[in-house]
């Protein structure tokens, strides 16, 4: 749940610092486990039958055991946001609502940015950081001062998703042609033009099944027509797979041994 946290609403990626100091960023191993003192309460249980939903709680103070482990690098620190302070806060306090006020707050250096990069490389095919879910110091950003204004008129809006793609949609970056001039022919980072997008696993899928003529594009049991189009949650899962591991920032960096 931190890594996710990290990678989904900080586009920060800290689960290098698990187990020690991160190799290449800042992120200290304190810092890691500060942010995870937030889910440490958190308990999960089993489906619920009628939503298909885990059931998921926060209880008053954690239960470790076989059922519940933590990693032998579990480090018992306070509660601390990460590069920020440490909140005042009961122990018997629900801790995911202080993170999430934290997260949301107009002046949190991570979410609108995080936001505004990863909604920009939806409609253009990349971010103004690469990968989505790795901004940092030490990460290029090639627009940073759009980056940053369109991060405060996100934050300022009250975080307004539709604002904010309304401003993406009417510029002039995005009603660009794909079709590239012999100036901006090898451009592939500075949306001279636009970029020709692939389609999502779940656009690939359905057109397959269409066709083909698959009766049911959802998958399961009941669905018919080509074999391998019966499980639609497979197929895009296949996909997806890929993305849960950091793209290289650079030749010298892909050649690094990952992270245990």
């Amino acid at each position: 749940m931190t890594d996710a946290c990290g990678k989904l609403f900080m586009g920060t990626q800290i689960q290098c610092a698990q187990c020690h100091n991160h190799p290449f960023t800042t992120i200290k191993q304190n810092e890691y486990w500060g942010m995870a003192q937030f889910f440490m309460k958190v308990e999960v249980g089993n489906i619920k039958a009628k939503t298909g939903e885990p059931g998921v709680s926060e209880v008053a103070s954690p239960k470790r055991g076989k059922n519940n482990p933590l990693p032998e690098s579990a480090k018992s620190v306070a509660p601390k946001f990460l590069a920020g302070d440490s909140p005042k806060m009961a122990k018997a306090d629900p801790a995911r609502p202080v993170l999430a006020q934290w997260l949301t707050a107009a002046e949190n250096p991570y979410f609108a940015k995080a936001m505004v990069n990863r909604t920009w490389a939806q409609f253009f095919g990349r971010g103004f950081v690469n990968p989505i879910d790795d901004m940092s110091p030490e990460n290029a950003c090639s627009h940073p001062a759009l980056l940053d204004a369109l991060a405060k008129e996100f934050a300022a809006s009250g975080f307004d998703l539709h604002h904010m793609i309304r401003g993406v949609c009417n510029s002039q970056s995005y009603q660009r042609s794909t079709k590239a001039t012999a100036a901006n022919k090898n451009d592939h980072d500075l949306f001279s033009h636009m970029s020709v997008k692939v389609m999502t696993p779940e656009q690939l899928f359905d057109s397959l099944a269409k066709v083909t003529g698959a009766t049911n594009s959802g998958g399961g049991r009941n669905a018919k027509g080509v074999g391998q189009l019966n499980n639609r949650e497979q197929f895009v899962n296949f996909f997806l797979a890929g993305r849960t591991s950091p793209t290289p920032r650079s030749t010298r960096r892909a050649s690094r041994r990952p992270c245990g």
